[in-house]
C-alpha cells in the first residue's frame, strides 16, 4: 500500500509539472503536449499517467502465450463494461483463458455501433497447452446479444461452449460478460481522439430516404483532434509526410487499425487558404509537420480541419472505429424531424451560421461558435463542406456549405460534389457511430 502511495504522489507531482509548463508554454505548442490540442492540460496528463501506470505492458503482436499464462492470476469472470464512453474500440486488446481452459489474446478490429447492435470484428490467438497455436484468425464478427467462442473462433447462438456473451443491456450500456468459467483480463483500451462529443439521433429522415439512428459527433472534426490521428498514423506507419506535389500526407499499410488507403492524398500541409470575404488565409491548414511530429497552430486547435480529402476523412474513421454519414444520414439529422430549412433552423443569419458576410477574419470559426441547433449539432450550416460516404459517380458528396458560401448554398437540401482526393480550405468533415 505504501508503495501505491508513493507511486500516486510521484504521479501528481509530475502532473504538476505538467501544468505548470501549460502555463508558461502559449506561443507554440509545448513538447509534452501529447493529445495534439497545442495545449498541456490534463487531457496530456491522463495520457502520461496511463503510460506510467501501464508501463512494462506488451503491445499485443508482443505477447506470447508464456506472458498470457503468467497474468492468468489477474484474469477474472467479472463483466467488463463497454458502455458509453467505454467502447471497445479498434486496438482494444484482451488475454483469456477459454472455458476449455486454452490461453489467448484477442483484439478489437472493427466496432459498429449503427449496424447489427454493436457489431464487433476481432483477431484473436487460441494457444495449445504445448504453446503451438490451436486456433487463430482475423475478421472474426460478433453482433450484440450473440455469444463468442475463442477455441473454435465462431459466433455462436448457444449458451454451451462459448467464452464470451456481448451483452447489449441498453441502446447506451453494454459489456462483455463471460461465460461458461472462461476469464479475461483488458490489457489496453484504445482512446478516441481527446474532445470527442456525441449526440444520439433517431430520425425518420426525408421522405423516401434514409432515416438515421445511431451518434452523430456533436460538432465537426477539428485540427486538434485530426493532429492526433495524424501523429497515432504516423506512430503506426498509416501515413508517410512526402514532397510530391506540395507537401502532403499520404496513406500507407501500417499497424494501426482499420483499412488504410495506401499511396491515396489525406491532407495538404501547405493549404494556403483564401483572401475571399475578407479573410487572412482563411481556412488555411494549421497542421505543421517538424520532422518528426505533427503540432496545430496556436490558436486554431478548435476550428474545423481544412485541407482534407475524402480518403484522409475516410481514413480518420477507419482508425477509431468510425464512419463518415451518408448524403441523407446528414440530412436526417441536420433538418431535424423536417422542420428545419438551414442546419440552423426556418431562417439563416450572419449570426447564426459561418457563412458569406459573417465576421470571420480567419475564414473558419471555432467549432460550436455559432450555437448549436436541433439535435444538439453545431455547423450543420457554413463553417465548411462535410465529406459524406455517398458517391456521385467518380465523386462523393458533401454537404452543409461553408464560410464563403451565400444563405441559399447552405440549405439542408444543398448538395455538391468533389473528387476524393480533393484537399481545399472549405473541405471538412464530422463522423458517426
Amino acid at each position: 500500500m505504501r508503495s501505491v502511495v508513493k507511486d500516486l504522489r510521484v504521479v501528481w507531482i509530475l502532473a504538476a509539472a505538467v501544468l505548470c509548463v501549460s502555463c508558461v508554454s502559449r506561443a507554440a505548442c509545448p513538447s509534452m503536449d501529447v493529445t495534439g490540442d497545442c495545449t498541456v492540460d490534463l487531457a496530456d496528463f491522463a495520457v502520461f499517467a496511463g503510460q506510467w501506470l501501464q508501463e512494462g505492458v506488451k503491445s499485443y503482436a508482443d505477447l506470447t502465450r508464456a506472458d498470457i499464462l503468467a497474468m492468468e492470476a489477474d484474469m477474472s469472470t467479472a463483466s467488463i463494461d463497454a458502455s458509453n464512453g467505454n467502447e471497445f474500440m479498434p486496438g482494444t486488446y484482451f488475454i483469456y483463458k477459454t472455458s476449455e481452459g486454452r490461453f489467448g489474446k484477442m483484439m478489437v478490429e472493427n466496432y459498429e455501433p449503427a449496424t447489427t447492435n454493436h457489431r464487433l470484428t476481432v483477431r484473436w490467438v487460441t494457444y495449445e497447452g504445448n504453446g503451438s497455436v490451436y486456433t487463430y484468425g482475423t475478421g472474426l464478427a460478433v453482433n450484440g446479444t450473440y455469444l463468442c467462442d475463442l477455441d473454435s473462433g465462431q459466433q455462436a447462438a448457444g449458451e454451451a461452449g462459448p467464452d464470451w456473451f456481448w451483452n447489449m443491456l441498453t441502446v447506451r450500456v453494454r459489456r462483455l460478460d463471460s461465460r461458461n468459467g472462461a476469464k479475461f483480463k483488458l490489457m489496453h483500451r484504445a482512446k478516441s481522439p481527446a474532445g470527442m462529443t456525441w449526440v444520439y439521433i433517431n430520425d425518420p429522415g426525408a421522405a423516401g430516404q434514409e432515416s438515421f439512428n445511431g451518434f452523430m459527433s456533436r460538432c465537426e472534426i477539428t485540427n486538434a483532434q485530426y493532429c492526433q490521428f495524424l501523429n497515432a498514423a504516423l506512430a503506426s506507419g498509416d501515413i508517410v509526410v512526402s514532397s510530391n506535389y506540395g507537401y502532403n500526407v499520404i496513406g500507407a499499410n501500417g499497424s494501426g487499425a482499420g483499412d488504410d488507403y495506401a499511396g491515396k492524398y489525406y491532407y495538404s500541409l501547405n493549404g494556403a487558404g483564401s483572401s475571399f470575404n475578407g479573410a487572412i488565409n482563411g481556412g488555411a491548414a494549421r497542421i505543421h509537420y517538424s520532422g518528426s511530429s505533427f503540432t496545430v497552430d496556436s490558436g486554431f486547435e478548435e476550428h474545423p480541419v481544412t485541407y482534407v480529402s475524402w480518403y484522409g476523412a475516410m481514413a480518420f474513421c477507419n482508425y477509431y472505429g468510425y464512419r463518415l454519414p451518408t448524403e441523407w444520414e446528414w440530412h436526417a439529422a441536420a433538418d431535424y424531424h423536417g422542420d428545419y430549412t438551414y442546419g440552423c433552423g426556418n431562417t439563416i443569419a450572419y449570426t447564426t451560421a459561418n457563412v458569406f458576410g459573417s465576421v470571420h477574419p480567419d475564414g473558419t470559426t471555432a467549432v460550436g461558435a455559432f450555437g448549436y441547433w436541433g439535435y444538439g449539432l453545431a455547423d450543420m450550416a457554413g463553417n465548411v463542406w462535410e465529406w459524406t460516404s455517398s458517391p456521385n459517380g467518380n465523386y462523393y458528396f458533401v454537404r452543409g456549405g461553408c464560410w464563403v458560401n451565400h444563405f441559399e448554398v447552405c440549405l439542408v437540401s444543398s448538395q455538391y460534389h468533389r473528387a476524393p482526393a480533393d484537399r481545399d480550405y472549405f473541405l471538412g468533415f464530422r463522423v458517426c457511430r
